[in-house]
């Protein structure tokens, strides 16, 4: 990693640090069911649903969470990094829709670090259902191939509290290069953590009562 980048991320923890604080009342990240079982220093896409402004700040905690070796890496829309040039140096990478030429060298450009990807690819209300993934991902995984894939569901609850909570899921690990891995069985996965994430865990969440957590 580039001097640059490390100076970038040290600024960016900063600026969520204080962002954070003073938005959520507290971020959630659920590892477990894949922790022990990744492999840090080999590539790795993360996908997640993308239903706010905050989703891609998540992602990155996701990575530190996770302690991966590999150099993060977030796909946006090239419109949006234009607004915001400083996530450059973090990381960010921008896609140009219907550009196909461009997208692609984008992609070539992703293998062999841990990339975190939204395949909705735009901003989708967090209740609406089905979660509908465009191809993009598909193409993407191929060129990646080989790499680890991990589904996150963000979900975000505001409980009994002035602000909100966020709740970041992250499932099974799965293996590239399997025909069963698709948009759709991703979509369907990643479904399926957001229902543990916006029911079960809410559930149990709003049953503690004085907990650490609150």
């Amino acid at each position: 990693m580039s001097l640059i980048k490390v100076c970038a991320l040290k600024l960016l923890d900063f600026y969520l640090g204080i962002r954070f604080r003073f938005s959520f009342h507290k971020i959630i990240i659920d590892i477990s069911e894949v922790e022990h079982e990744i492999n840090r220093n080999q590539p790795i896409l993360l996908i997640a649903n993308h239903s706010s402004w905050w989703d891609g700040f998540f992602v990155y905690e996701v990575f530190k969470k996770l302690k991966a070796k590999t150099d993060f890496k977030v796909v946006m829309l090239e419109s949006e990094l234009n607004k915001f040039p400083f996530f450059r140096l973090c990381g960010a990478v921008g896609l140009i829709p219907q550009d196909k030429e461009h997208n692609q060298r984008v992609f070539n450009q992703l293998k062999d670090h841990f990339v975190c990807f939204f395949p909705q690819g735009e901003l989708r209300p967090q209740n609406l259902r089905p979660l509908i993934f465009k191809k993009g991902i598909e193409e993407l995984m191929l060129i990646l191939h080989p790499v680890q894939i991990l589904s996150a569901a963000i979900h975000i609850e505001p409980f009994q509290f002035m602000k909100p909570t966020a709740l970041i899921k992250v499932g099974s690990l799965i293996k590239s290069g399997s025909e069963a891995v698709s948009k759709n069985s991703l979509a369907a996965l990643t479904e399926k953590n957001l229902l543990a994430a916006s029911l079960d865990w809410t559930q149990q969440l709003y049953s503690m009562k004085d907990s650490e957590w609150k």
